[in-house]
Order: structure tokens, then sequence, then C-alpha cells
């Protein structure tokens, strides 16, 4: 039997099957199915197997050749598997369990002993044990988890790396004690510390012949303890202390800082070195502090040194004086005679102190410099010879001798005040100087040539000269000057602003008694009187108006009184002879006139009066007459040139109302505005209305009619073409075959209109019938023009037709990234979906029609596969549906349905930037076209699409722009090295996405949003054109711009650029305390800007950024030229950096260091010690504001190079004439290899490495209090030097020091890179306002020198970045994504993610793409390893663990 059994009953006999049998359905078996010594093949097997509850027995061998499932579970009480059970994974699939049936599973072996015996090895992949009991030896050979009681991993080995790993809190403990409740030694890792604790009463005991404390990599040394030798301890894998068979050897310095208030003190042969009980009358208040203590003799082989660093000659002995010890040359009981001499307490010399049996006074020059009037020198410093030279000094220098000496003064010069501002100031107030005698008297020059000669300004309040003065140069004068007589020959300049009153002449900023002569001109700013008769020699010019309040006489013959224009010609003149007058222009005359003789009149003349004249009279000109005119006349007219009245040979203007008694007749047309008529009017011809036409009645019209103005009509019935052109008004009905009203029409009843109405466009409003076009047969398609051309066969279209793209018309293939599709187009996401088109370039078979760029993927091929239909198709125009009639402007047109918006500004990919963009359906074409009509508090809504804009794009304050869609509302710049928009105070851009042309288009210096720029070729040129900056209105209260949930594709573009140049907080022109905020604020701005930058800050910009994610950016965040920002929660992947800030702003405060201290005292100078409080005086903003020091500012203090003995500032060009620094100290800030050969280098011996000055092979900084920077090198395996570490940065160096890096005697491998050394402000009390700015500082640093009064400094912003919960994936590692990704083999640079230098600051926490916790630059948490390392973080170990060290020794 073959094939398929559809259905089989077998109830009686046996039934057999001798060849393949199919069952299609159940097979129900009442009894036993028995297959003796038959192989029983099934090829699927699906639970349950069998129903009911009967057994099922296979005494024969079984196999299964795919997979079974038994959905219950399977119990056998003999269970052999010979070769192989698979048992899957993810749960327990196999159980022997014991408790329910106990007995004995064996694996390996028929006869188990236990209830798991495994004979031989088992290899399981998940087994959990309750108990655990191994005889002999086990093997795991994958990783092994111990888990404690709360089922939490405790122990792991890690096959991996063949470690056993105990994690935080789990211990190693040894020493079980008796009671067995603790143990006496325990090792493991709290989370923050690596313990060994010894709790035993034993000692800890490590034994070995060499035991070597080393850093986690095992590159440097830290301590060493050697078996019958040394014990060594190491500073940055050098040697520096080690014992000895004798006792120590310490190789370096030592140095025993004070701790806390306690004096710290070296004892030798004592263990309580300066004992108070030991040392009797021990005063440290007064002596100073004991600091060595040697109970027994001390040896000096060489020299010793006193306190000036000298170590004496032959035959000198140690002498102390009030300051400490020093040499001097006199031994004590030799019988010598001679003194020693002192100069301000110092001995004489400074250095080595001699002693004088001849003391010689002398008078000196001190050149105008001096402040020491007694100054004793020795007359050879470095060989005695007796004799000590006493100079006397003045305070002034002198030239010449005797009587005829001129004295002088080479500094600022005060009487009456004691804090000169100028060469020679004098007096305050109402005080003066007198100089009276004979001499000459210089001030800022040696030789006089006047009895006084001031070289440079000087400030006087009061001067009173007796004699001739000359003023050579610039003369300034505040006040008073009293002077015989006055020569300059210069310019001289009196600031007094006292003005002088009406018939005052003593009164004034200048005040001369006598008479004045002015060679040249004289020009006076505001009036001038003159109390006495004046007379001028020449012309009397006045360019304004002149007013005379008395008589004005001319006295003189043959001369003529002349009224002039510009051109010089003479429109009126007296003749001072004859009184003859010459009028050229009108002559107007209000009152009564009488003429003695003839009156002859050219030009128009002006009656306001009554004119009566008796006889005939001729007018050759213009007739203007004020009042009533009346002609007695009453002769009637016939005719225009009858006898009449009044007859008038030419045309009549008449501005009112023209009334006729009887007849009006006019032969020629006339225009009239309104004509209203109260009885019957006939009209034999047309009428030609211009003004209004009334018709009361019932008016008929079966002409053609024009109405040019207002038509009132009851009813008016037109037969032919009718047009008004004017207002009209129409109240009842309006019969007419066709109208044309141009102008405006009301209609007070109903309208019954059959065919269209026209608005002022001409446009009617319809819908022009849509139609299916034939199929299209081919079309291409330019994806980066978005030129589409469609081939229709006799398609019948014409250029300006529209057609719209059913979706999924057309299927075009293209190849993108690697990959050929093929796709149908137009898609529902695409911006041409369902919009209509307008027709160009049309041919019999073609046209072409503009569907967009391909955006990402423009540029890319498109080829034509195939068409499912034609277009839908429009003649003429857009379809029109549901417009309505709407007022807009001066008339009405047709618009689309909807209510229009006082606030909301449409933008659509159908609309026009000719349609208002009030309603939805009369949307702007672009946002450019919205801004330019948006106005404060207006939102431009933007539907999804591409647009292309004019840029920039200019906003007003309040205004804002919002897309409907992130992803499909994109943003196309037109001008790409534009940027996109201005935004002002208040306005929110939103929801928008700045898509560039397509990838590798750049956009270089173009930022999406920015401030607006000042006047030039960076202004907005659409939308809100004014230029920049913006500022914050007459609020006087800064609203940040917005920026919310924005994307940026434009490569080499500007997220945000902050620039707070075009910011200006002084709206009303002055610069309002407080109101100089120059900010923007963002949230969710995501930037794929590949080269760009993300977020550009500069001059004096803030901002508030949240969420910004930078892909593949040159820079995520820039800051610089002190502007600062707040960054939370943001992201920086790949690119070359992620934070970068630098320098500083420019000066906002000055300021100068005050001569009191904190308690008020007068000091000369400030202590060095602990010193990180300064008292300023004078703290003001550029507007000379007192203003207060704040967090966020740094200065560096000028310091006079002279008041500073340890100083070098020979040569340096960063130091000015008077001996100031004019640019920050100085320390190391790296180390930077050269490209050249580093090779040859010992791994074991590394190379030593100087920073020193080359130009005079100095180590020291030529500033004051300088320390030395030191670094040390990094050699590889291979004998490269491979890295400079900086171990100390030093301090003071001079800017401009010609510093080298010296590497073993060779200057050429490496560059020293130094950073300034500025001062931050931590706090500043409020200053107080006189004297003006006074204010403690306090700094977060200490301020290693003196400063002395008068110090100038310049508060300047920092460059700020304060960042928290920031991420940094693979930095450093380019801009390409097509290179930068791990998978491309890209390496990270963890120093491209913070970099911070020339006085800038970036606090910060974040993590890497490791999973590294960092705080700052000082702390490092490693994930990977759980290991803590950072600068700051040795620094504590180092500290902590150097005294462990010691006391294991």
């Amino acid at each position: 039997m073959s094939g398929v059994t559809p259905n089989i009953n077998v109830t009686g006999n046996e039934a057999q099957f001798n060849e393949k049998v199919t069952f299609l359905k159940d097979i129900e078996i009442k009894g036993t199915l028995l297959i003796p010594d038959q192989e029983l093949i099934l090829s699927k097997l699906t639970v349950p197997l069998i129903s009911g509850a009967p057994e099922l027995t296979i005494s024969g061998e079984t196999t299964f050749l795919d997979k079974v499932n038994f959905q219950d579970s399977l119990s056998f009480p003999l269970l052999e598997i010979r070769d192989r059970l698979d048992v899957g994974v993810g749960g327990t699939v196999l159980t022997a369990n014991s408790f329910l049936n106990p007995g004995k599973v064996g694996i390996g072996t028929t006869l188990p002993t236990e209830l798991l015996d495994v004979f031989g090895k088992a290899k399981i992949l998940d087994l959990e044990l309750r108990n655990l009991l191994v005889t002999g030896i086990s093997t795991f050979k994958d990783d092994v988890e111990f888990h404690g009681d709360s089922g939490v991993t405790s122990i792991r080995f890690d096959s991996s790396v063949n470690n056993l790993e105990f994690l935080n809190g789990s211990k190693a403990t040894f020493g079980l004690n008796d009671a067995g409740d603790s143990f006496d030694l325990a090792i493991y890792h709290d989370g923050d510390h690596s313990i060994i604790q010894d709790s035993g009463t034993g000692n800890l005991i490590m034994m070995s012949s060499l035991l070597s404390i080393n850093n986690p990599n095992n590159t440097e040394n830290i301590a060493r303890f050697i078996e019958d030798g040394a014990v060594e301890l190491y500073h940055d894998n050098i040697k520096k202390f080690e014992t000895t068979g004798i006792g120590v050897s310490i190789l370096g310095d030592v140095i025993v800082p004070d701790v806390g208030i306690r004096t710290s003190r070296v004892g030798l042969g004592t263990l309580t070195p300066a004992d108070q009980t030991s040392i009797i009358n021990l005063n440290e208040s007064d002596n100073g502090p004991l600091r060595l203590d040697i109970n027994g003799g001390a040896l000096a082989v060489r020299n010793i040194y006193d306190r000036f660093g000298s170590a004496g000659i032959n035959n000198y002995y140690l002498r102390r004086d009030e300051l400490g010890i020093r040499w001097a040359a006199v031994p004590p009981g030799a019988g010598l005679q001679g003194i020693l001499l002192q100069n301000e307490g110092e001995d004489v010399p400074v250095g080595l102190a001699q002693t004088f049996t001849t003391l010689n006074f002398v008078q000196a020059n001190s050149l105008g410099l001096g402040t020491d009037t007694l100054v004793a020198t020795a007359q050879n410093p470095t060989n005695p010879t007796g004799l000590a030279t006493i100079f006397t000094n003045d305070l002034w220098g002198y030239d010449g001798t005797g009587a005829n000496a001129s004295i002088y003064r080479m500094t600022n010069v005060g009487i009456g005040t004691t804090q000169p501002n100028e060469d020679f100031q004098v007096g305050i107030n109402t005080q003066s100087a007198v100089i009276t005698g004979f001499g000459s008297v210089g001030i800022g020059t040696e030789k006089p040539t006047h009895d006084l000669e001031v070289v440079d300004g000087t400030l006087l309040n009061n001067l009173r000269v007796t004699g001739l003065s000359t003023f050579v140069g610039i003369t300034t004068q505040e006040s008073t000057l009293f002077t015989n007589q006055l020569s300059s020959s210069g310019i001289s300049t009196f600031y007094n602003p006292t003005d002088s009153s009406q018939g005052e002449p003593t009164q004034g900023a200048v005040q001369i008694k006598g008479g004045l002569g002015v060679v040249k001109n004289l020009n006076v700013g505001a009036k001038l009187e003159v109390d006495d008769d004046t007379q001028l020699n020449q012309k009397l010019n006045v360019e304004n108006e002149a007013t005379f309040q008395h008589n004005v006489i001319i006295n003189a013959d043959n001369r003529e009184f002349l009224i002039q224009n510009n051109a010089s010609t003479t429109k009126f003149s007296v003749d001072t002879d004859n009184g003859n007058t010459d009028i050229k222009g009108t002559l107007n005359v209000d009152g009564d006139t009488t003429l003695n003789q003839t009156l002859d009149v050219d030009g128009a003349t002006t009656l306001n009066n009554t004119l009566d004249v008796d006889g005939a009279t001729t007018l050759n000109n213009t007739l203007d007459v004020d009042g009533k005119t009346t002609f007695n006349n009453v002769t009637d007219a016939t005719s225009p040139t009858s006898s009449s009245s009044v007859q008038i040979d030419g045309g009549v203007g008449i501005v009112k109302s023209l009334f006729v008694g009887l007849n009006f007749d006019v032969d020629g047309d006339s225009t009239l505005d309104k004509l209203t008529v109260d009885e019957l009017a006939t009209f034999n011809a047309n009428i030609d209305a211009n003004a209004m036409l009334d018709v009361q009645g019932i008016s008929t019209f079966t002409g053609i009619t024009t109405q040019k103005s207002t038509l009132f009509a009851n009813q008016l019935s037109v037969v032919g073409f009718s047009t008004f052109i004017g207002i009209t008004t129409q109240q009842s009905t309006l019969f007419t075959n066709q109208s044309s009203a141009v102008g405006v029409a009301t209609f007070k009843n109903t309208i019954d209109v059959d065919a269209d109405i026209k608005d002022q466009n001409d446009d009617t409003g319809t819908s022009v019938a849509a139609s299916l076009s034939a199929d299209i047969t081919n079309a291409t398609y330019n994806s980066t023009t978005g030129v589409m051309v469609l081939t229709i066969a006799n398609h019948g279209f014409v250029n300006g037709d529209s057609i719209k793209i059913p979706d999924g018309t057309i299927s075009f293939s293209c190849t993108y990234k690697g990959s050929t599709i093929s796709q149908l187009y137009p898609r529902s996401k695409d911006p041409n979906s369902g919009k209509w088109l307008v027709i160009s370039n049309k041919t019999t078979n073609t046209f072409e029609v503009n569907v967009g760029d391909g955006g990402l993927s423009a540029g890319v091929a498109h080829s034509f596969v195939s068409a499912t239909g034609g277009v839908i198709h429009s003649s003429g125009q857009y379809i029109k549906e549901d417009y309505r009639l709407a007022s807009v402007g001066t008339g009405v047109s047709w618009r689309p349905s909807g209510v229009q918006t006082k606030r909301t500004i449409w933008v659509s990919k159908s609309g026009s930037d000719s349609n208002s963009g009030l309603l939805e359906g009369d949307s702007k074409a672009t946002i450019g076209g919205a801004a330019a009509v948006a106005v404060e508090t207006d939102t431009i809504k933007v539907r999804p699409g591409v647009y292309e804009e004019n840029n920039p794009i200019g906003l007003r304050t309040d205004v804002s722009v919002t897309g409907e869609d992130l992803r499909l509302c994109i943003i196309k710049p037109k001008n790409k090295d534009k940027d996109v928009f201005h935004v002002r105070r208040g306005c929110l851009i939103e929801n928008l996405n700045f898509g560039g042309s397509n990838v590798g288009v750049g956009y270089d210096g173009s930022a999406c949003v920015a401030f607006p720029t000042p006047a030039g070729s960076e202004s907005a040129v659409s939308g809100y054109t004014a230029p920049g900056p913006a500022n914050e209105g007459p609020s006087g209260r800064w609203r940040s711009p917005y920026v919310r949930n924005c994307t940026n594709f434009m490569t080499s573009s500007i997220g945000m650029k902050i620039d707070g140049n075009n910011a200006d907080g002084a709206f009303t022109g002055i610069n309002s305390v407080g109101a100089d905020l120059k900010s923007m604020v963002c949230d969710s701005f995501t930037q794929y800007n590949e080269n760009g930058i993300g977020v550009s800050l500069t001059n004096n910009g803030y901002a508030q950024l949240v969420s910004i994610f930078t892909i593949n950016t040159d820079i995520a965040i820039y800051a610089s030229t002190g502007a600062q920002c707040d960054l939370t929660n943001s992201n920086s992947s790949f690119g070359n950096f992620g934070l970068v800030a630098v320098g500083l702003g420019l000066t906002q405060y000055t300021g100068i260091v005050s001569n009191t201290n904190t308690a008020g005292e007068l000091i000369g100078n400030t202590n060095p010690e602990q010193q990180d409080t300064v008292v300023a005086v004078g703290v003001t903003d550029a507007d000379n504001n007192v203003r207060r020091a704040f967090d966020g500012q740094a200065l560096y203090f000028k310091i006079n190079t002279n008041n500073y003995p340890d100083v070098n500032a020979t040569g340096n060009s960063n130091i000015d004439a008077d001996g100031r620094i004019t640019a920050p100290l100085e320390r190391l800030s790296s180390v930077k290899l050269r490209n050249v050969d580093l090779s040859g280098f010992s791994p074991i011996d590394p190379p030593s490495v100087l920073i020193i000055d080359a130009d005079d092979n100095t180590l020291e900084p030529k500033g004051p209090q300088g320390i030395v920077a030191e670094a040390t090198g990094t050699v590889s395996p291979a004998g490269v030097l491979t890295e400079i570490n900086v171990v100390a940065q030093g301090r003071n160096y001079l800017a401009g020091q010609n510093l080298v890096v010296d590497i073993e005697g060779d200057r050429t491998l490496a560059d020293a890179i130094m950073e300034p050394i500025y001062f931050t402000v931590d706090t500043a009390t409020n200053p107080t306002p006189s004297p003006a700015g006074i204010s403690t500082i306090t700094f977060n640093e200490f301020i290693p020198y003196e400063l002395f009064p008068d110090d100038p400094f310049a508060l300047q912003r920092i460059s700020r970045i304060l960042t928290s919960s920031h991420s940094f994936e693979y930095v450093g590692t380019g801009t390409d994504i097509n290179i930068a990704t791990p998978l491309q083999g890209a390496i990270p640079i963890k120093a491209n993610e913070v970099v911070a230098k020339d006085g800038a600051q970036i606090p910060f926490t974040s993590t890497d793409q490791k999973g590294n916790f960092d705080i700052g630059e000082g702390l490092q948490i490693n994930q990977t390893t759980s290991t803590i390392s950072g600068r700051d973080f040795s620094r504590s170990i180092q500290a902590e663990v150097t005294p462990l060290i010691l006391a294991l020794r």
C-alpha cells in the first residue's frame, strides 16, 4: 500500500502495512502499540503524545532524529544516555530530585554512590549547589562566582584575565579567633579605599629580601626596602631619602614647614628642641623663632653665611644688629679704633659691613628725585679705607651755582595738596600759589628760561602772575588766572564754566580789567554783550536771526540799506540820499496805506482790506482781495463777450460756492464733482460725472453709463454697459447686464449676481476645473536643482498652468551610500506631496516643474523606472477652493477661508510673500517675508517644507519663529557665508532644521542664530533689516533670545554665535549699571555640523545652555574674550575639541592698591605672607561709576619692578619707562616636543630637563619671589623621548623672557609653553562712595610678593565654561564621521576634551566613552579598573602615605 491513507479503521484483526504510510489525522489506539524489533521513525512528534493515561513502553532502541518537545514532566526510573544529552541553556532543563523520588544519578557510571555521581570530567555551564563536597581536585575552566546570602556576587573568578576578584566590601580574611566571631587579618576595598586591616595581637610582618612599593603601572618606584641594605623613598621616581650604615642620606632639600600655629624645629643631639626648661631666657616673640637646636658642637668646613648671604672675609667676625647677624670688620677686643655705620638701620656697606674712623658730610644733587635727605656710604664698598661719606640731599635738583642756580623737581609737586595728579598742582578749593621775586622756576625741566617754566601739563586752581607771562604750549586753566600781561604762543584753554551775567563785565571765566586786543578771529560760543558803543571797521556778517531792540540808524551819505539773498541779489533797498525804496517781491499791507504819489506794481499785490477806486483801474498782474468785493453795475450778460457787470477775459477759479440767481449757461464742457438738482433735470447728451450724481427718483440709462464718483439711486436700471469708477450707493434694486465698480460700492439691499464678481485684482475667486492628464511615459529629475521634466504625449498644457502629481505615481531608482534602491514618488513626507506646481519650458510632449532638491541626497543621480498614471492639471492658475471676498488694504480681494489672526503669521510652501500671512491659506512663502511684517509678540508659524531663505533674516524684538515639525521644517540659507537668523531681546527660535545643501558644502562662519551685526555686509537682508546691536529696550531689562528643540546640519557652521559686541545694554546711550547682560538661552540643540562650532561665545557674551549635543564639530563649545556660559546635561561626540576657553575679556573696572591695610592702618607695602586679601581704592568702570569686583573676574598687578631688588628687568620689552610690567607674570604650562629625532636616550636613566633663560643661562625667574619650573622626561623602552612632564610650574617669570628647554644640553628638541598668572576674585566688599571705591578684595590664590600703594590693576572678565554632567565620546578623533569612529581605528585624545588657557577657566564634571568620571582635572574615577587617580588625588595620597612609610621604617 502506498500513498496517502485518508481514513482507516482497524477494529478486528491485525493490520499490516508493507509500504510507507502517512496518517493525516489523529491515531487512536485502544490497546498497546507494539513495534518489536522494528524501527519507528517519527518526523515530528507533538505532545501530548498519548491521550488518556496509558504507558509508552519502548523495548528496543529508539532514535529521535529531530527535536523532541515534552510539555509535561518525564519520569524515568532508569535513563541511560550513552553518547550525548543536550539540555540547552537558560534555566533548569534537567532535574534529578532525590527528595521526590529517593535515588541516585550517575553520569559516566552505572553504579552511582551519591545523589549525583560524576565519573570523569564534567562541563557545566551554569551550576547552582546547596552544598558541595569535593574530595579530590576540582577544575573550573570558566568564570566562577561566589554569592552571599543576598544573592549578590561577592567574589568572582574571571577566567578571561585569570583574576580572582573581590568586589567592594568583600574581604579576604585570615586567622579566625577562638570564639569564631572575628579574624586577625582582612584585606578588602570598601568602595573608596583599599584596606589591609590587622586586628590580631601579634605583628603584621611582610617578609621579603626586596620589598618595593611602585605606582599602578609599575613604571615608577615609590619606596624600596632591601634586606641587609637601605630603605629608599622616591619622589616622582627620583630617590630622595636613603638609610645607610651610619645614618640616613637625603638627596635634595630638607624642608621643615610650620604645622598650623606650631613652629617646626630641628634638633641635633636632643629629643626636645627649643625646650623652654633647658634653654633659659628663650624669647622667640622678640628674637624670632628658634629653628635649629644643637646639643653639641657644630663643624663648618667652608663658610657661614649671614643674613645678606655674605660669607665674610678674612679677620671679619659675626656681629648681631637689630635685624640679625652679619659679618663685621673689627674683631672684638682687638683695641682698634673705629665705629660701625648704619643707614636706615642697616650696616654700611650692604652685604659686608666695615668700621670707619672718618665721617665726611657731602652735599649731593638729588637731580630732583630725592626722597632720602641723608645717605651714608662707604668710600670703597669692597676694600675698607676707614672713610665714610655722608651725603645730604634735599628733595629738589639744581642747575648752576650760587644765587643764580635754578631748582627743579622730576616728580609731581603739590602745594596745598598731598596727592598731586600733575607735575605741579597748587591748592584745593580757594588756596592759591604766588610766585614773586627773582630767579627762574622750572617744572619738568632742568634749565628754565623764564621765571616759571612748565614743560608738561600743569593743573592750577588759582594762578596770579604780576609780570609778563608767556605760555608757549597748550594751556589749560580750570580756575582763576590773575596777570597784568599774558602772552600765549600755543593754545590756551580756560575750563571754568562760569558764565557772565547780563550787564556784569566783572563776572565770567576770564576777566580782563583792561583792554583786549585780538589779532585774528574771535569766536564767541554764546551771547556777545557790549555795554558801550561798538565800532566795526569792516563788514558785519550775521548768519542767523538778528534782533534790534532799539532804533536802527544809518548815518551816512551816498549809502544804501540793502537786503540780499544768498546769491547777492538785492531784494530791498533804501537810498540814504533820497529815501528811494525798491522792493523786488510782494508787499502785503494789512492796515491803511496812504500813497501820495504814483504806485507802480510789477508783481503780485495782496490787499487784506477795502480798496476804493473811483476811477479806472488797470491791473497787469494778480489781485488778491481778503475782504468783500462789490460790483454795483447791474448789466446782465448774454454771452461771454457781451457787456456785463463783470467781464473777465481769462479763467475764473472759485474756491467756495457759486450762486447764480438766474440762468446758468455754459457753452463748453462742464466738469462737476457733485451736481444736485432739486427739480427736473434734462440731459440731452452723455452725462460725464466726475463727482457725485445723486438721483432721488427712478432713473433709467439706456446707453453706456460712466460713473466716476458717488452715485445715489433708489432704483437704477441700466440696459447697456455701466462702469462705476467712484463711490456707488445703491439703496434698492440694481438691474444691469454688466457692471464694473472701480471705487467703493455700497448695496443696502439684495444683489443677485448670475455671473462672476471681480475683485480689485480682476480675480473672480473661482476655481478652474482640474482634470487628470494622460499617463506619464518618462521623467528626469535633477536632485541638485530640484527640476523634474515630465513627458506626456500631446499634453496641451501651457506655461503658467498648474499640475499636481499624485503620491506614488513615479518610480525612480538611485544609488545612495553604495546601495541601489527604487522608490515611488512623491512620498507623503516629500515637500511637494499634494502641492500644486507651476509649469514652465513646455514643449509638445514635455514640460518642467520644480519639486525641490534631494536634501542630503542632493547630487545623486535618479533614473526613471516607470509611472502609473498622469498628473492632475489646472489651466492658467492654481486651484482655488472655498475662496471668499475679504477687505484688504484699499479694496476687496478673493482670499481663502479661515479666521484671520492678529498674532500669527503663516508660512507654507504653497504661499506667496504678497499674501497677508494672517490666514493659513493666505500664507507667506518665506520666513523672511513673514519677518518683514512681524511685530512684537507675533509668532511666525512655519508649515513643513524646505525653505530657501535670503539670509540673514532679521527679527524684531519679541518675535517667535516656530516650526510645526522638527524634521520637516528645513531652512536652507542662500548666502552660505552669512548668518541665518539675527535675533533680538525676547525672540524665540524652535522646531527648525537648519539643513545644508548637501554633505560637503561649507557654511564657513555662518551661524544658525546670532545677534544682529552693525550696518555692513553682515547685516540682515530680509525680514527686519535694521542693523544691530540689539539692546535691552526702554524697560532696561534684557530678555534672552531663546533657541529650543532645533537641529543643525550645515557643515562648518556655528550653531549659536553669541557675540557680546552685537548686544548692547545701553538703550538710552548710557551704560546703565546692571543692565549689561548680553545673553542667549538654549534647550535641546543637536548639531551635526562637521568641522563647525556648536556654540561660540565672545566679547563678554553669556549663555545658559541645556542639552547641547554636538557631533564631529571642530569645537563643541568655545568661549573667549570674557564670554561665559553655564552648560548642563550635554554631549560632545567625535570632532577635534570638546570645551575650549581662551583668555580674558577687555577691562571692565580699574583701580589701585590702597595705602592702608584691612585694619585701616597706613602701610608702605603689603605683607606677602599668606596674602590673599588686598585693599583697593578707586574701583570704577569706564563711566567712572563705583563698582564692586565679583567672582568671574581676574587681574594682574602692574607692579613696579624698581621696588623688588631680585627683579632683573634689563632689556625686557614688557616693562614700561617707569619700570612697571605691562603684561602678567608667567609660569610653565607645558613642554612641547618638536618634530625632530628624539631617540638615543636611556629608559633607565631619563635625561635631565631644565627651563633656562637663554639670554644669561640662568634658571631663576626674573620676576619677584620667583620659583624655578621643573620638568622630567619620559623615555620609551626603545630609547625614544616620548613626553616631557611638568613637575612644578614655577612662578613669576617675566613676560618675554627668552626661555628654552635644555635636555641634556640640547636646546633644539622642545619648546616651553608659558601661561599668564592671573589672580581670580573670590569675594569683595561693597566699595565706599567717598573716597571713591575703597573695597577689600579676596582672591582664590595667594599673591607671593609685596604690593605697594598706587600699584594699578585692571579687572577683566574671565572666559569661563561652567559645566556639569557633560559626556565626552571619542573627542579628538576628527570631524569626518567616516573615519572618526572606533570601528575605523580612531583614537580619542583625552587632552582635547577640556582646553582652558591664558587665564580662562572650565570647572566641569564629565564622563567619557568608557564611563570614567572626571571632577575637573584633579580627580578621575576609572569605571573599568575601579581606581581613582588625578593630580589632586595623587597629592592627597602622597600626603597620607608618606607618614605611614616613615612610620614603617
